[in-house]
Formats: structure tokens, C-alpha cells, sequence
């Protein structure tokens, strides 16, 4: 199984903006304040929408995949704590950095899934589709245990994936491999060039997770990143 913990580290050390959403303009040598702006921007807007589909209390909210914190300084205003998760150092540490230019004291970063405690909402967005889906759907149950009782996830995954639109961008950009069963987008720079991978996942497999982890009242709203298709997955714990 790939090692994609180790192309996250790889992207942290490269392009960590660019990789969270791949534009030119949040590219390493083009950001500016403008363009962080826009970056975190993009960020307040995910919230409003999650927080419009799923309200409920507004205690704590944990950020699974939370990169460089852009959903998670986006929380703050709206929560008592935020706590944001990644698995790169790298990204954890300018997650810091950016909580700390942004007065968001209420913000606290982990390297893993914290043991014993329970969320009000539990996000995740842009990021299991970057993980096997074996590995991915454990994660998925793990992290859906922090969901305390009467809490809600909001959880972003992908199913399926637009041929058509792979083979427009392989053509027009060469910035996509696929190998039948792994599309693997590459970060511009010569450091990083296995690049991410994007997986699909299961529908089955997924409601199954969210079902069996005792959820209810679930509704989806879909995701489309770059012809990778997928879906927002709102859902309370009962």
C-alpha cells in the first residue's frame, strides 16, 4: 500500500498551500497576502456551508486532514475549541504558525486522533480521497467515534471518477497520471514528483461505516475536484 502520510510530508515541505487546493495562485512563489487571503477565504465559505446543512452545538469541532488550518482557523469564531489533526509535521507546524499570526487561541493542533474525547462536529474535507480506501474507511470509523452523542459530521469523500475529464487534463496539462486504478496529480516541483494520489471509495462501504457507527438523518450534497465525484456526507450521531 502506498505510503501517502509520506507524499503529504513531501507536499508540506514543497507546496503546502498548493497542495490543499491546487491553483497557481497558491503556489509557493506566488503567494502574497492577497492570495493567503483568498486561500482562508475559500475556507470561511466550506464552513458556512457546514455549518448551514449541519447546526447543532457549538462547543468543539475537530478538523481531520487540517494541512496548514484553513477550515479549521475558519471554526474558531463559530466554536469554544478547535482542535485540527494532520499527519505531517510540516503542515502542523505552519498551522501553528498561521493560528498564531491570526489570534486564534482557542485552536490546538495533534498529530493523531485524540484518545477519549468527543466532538459536537467532527469535519473532514479534501482528504480521505488522498487515502487507500482500506486504510481510509478505519480511519473513517475511528473518527467517527469522536463524535460525541448528539454531535455531527460533516465528512467529504469520493466515489467515482470522470474519464472524459482525466483524459482532458493528461492531454492539456500533463499534470495527471492514472494507471486504471490510481489517478495521481503532480505537484509542480522537482521534489514532489509522485505527487498525490486520489482514490474512490465504496458508497456501499461508506454508509455502511456510518450506519454501524450509529448515525442517522444522513444527506449528501456532491463534491466535483477535477472530475473526481463525491459527496458531502451530513449525518448526526443518534
Amino acid at each position: 500500500m502506498r505510503d501517502t502520510n509520506a507524499d503529504w510530508e513531501a507536499i508540506a515541505t514543497t507546496e503546502p498551500y498548493y497542495g490543499v487546493l491546487a491553483n497557481e495562485r497558491f503556489l509557493r512563489a506566488n503567494l502574497n497576502s492577497g492570495s493567503k487571503e483568498e486561500f482562508f477565504a475559500s475556507g470561511r465559505s466550506d464552513v458556512e456551508f457546514v455549518l448551514k446543512m449541519a447546526p447543532g452545538k457549538k462547543g468543539s469541532a475537530l478538523d481531520f486532514g487540517c494541512s496548514v488550518a484553513r477550515l479549521s482557523l475558519a471554526l474558531a469564531p463559530h466554536f469554544d475549541e478547535v482542535t485540527g489533526v494532520d499527519v505531517s509535521e510540516t503542515m502542523l507546524a505552519e498551522a501553528r504558525a498561521n493560528a498564531r499570526l491570526r489570534g486564534a487561541d482557542n485552536v490546538r493542533f495533534a498529530d493523531a486522533l485524540p484518545s477519549g474525547k468527543s466532538f459536537d462536529l467532527v469535519v473532514s474535507h479534501i482528504v480521505f480521497q488522498h487515502i487507500p480506501p482500506q486504510r481510509g474507511l478505519a480511519i473513517l470509523h475511528d473518527l467517527l467515534r469522536c463524535v460525541g452523542a448528539g454531535g455531527r459530521a460533516a465528512i467529504q469523500m469520493t466515489f467515482y471518477r470522470r474519464m472524459a475529464r482525466l483524459q482532458e487534463m493528461q492531454r492539456d496539462f500533463a499534470l495527471v497520471s492514472y494507471d486504471g486504478a490510481v489517478c495521481r496529480p503532480r505537484i509542480p516541483v522537482s521534489a514532489n514528483e509522485g505527487g498525490m494520489s486520489m482514490y474512490d471509495y465504496d458508497a456501499t462501504d461508506v454508509l455502511a461505516t456510518f450506519f454501524e457507527g450509529g448515525f442517522e438523518g444522513l444527506s449528501m450534497s456532491k463534491t466535483d475536484h477535477g472530475g473526481h465525484i463525491g459527496a458531502w456526507i451530513f449525518a448526526s450521531r443518534a
